[in-house]
């Protein structure tokens, strides 16, 4: 190593240091983890509260659902939807284009 080139990290090295101990550090974002986070979290433990006593003839346990019927939630019968049975039409084909 030459003496100039010795003599400019000797300078550049300290620079580089000092200038990288003043930036703040930005928090770390892992927004991509959400999924897997929540799949972990959330949806394995219910399934194993919820469906696994359902599918034995049990009572879900985690307290999200109150019967082993399908959803809890007030839903509009199938029938009155128009998408079953002699009531459904199906949607057109579409267009050729020419």
């Amino acid at each position: 190593m030459t003496p100039k080139a010795y003599r400019l990290l000797q300078f550049a090295l300290p620079v580089a240091v000092a200038t990288l101990a003043t930036v703040p550090a930005a928090p770390a974002r892992a927004y991509f983890l959400q999924g897997p986070r929540t799949f972990f979290t959330q949806d394995v433990p219910h399934f194993f509260e919820d469906d696994v006593p359902c599918a034995f003839g049990g009572r879900p346990a985690s307290g999200t659902r109150t019967s082993c019927g399908g959803s809890d939630h007030a839903a509009e019968p199938a029938a009155a939807n128009g998408r079953t049975g002699a009531n459904f039409t199906p949607p057109p084909p579409p267009a050729k284009a020419e």
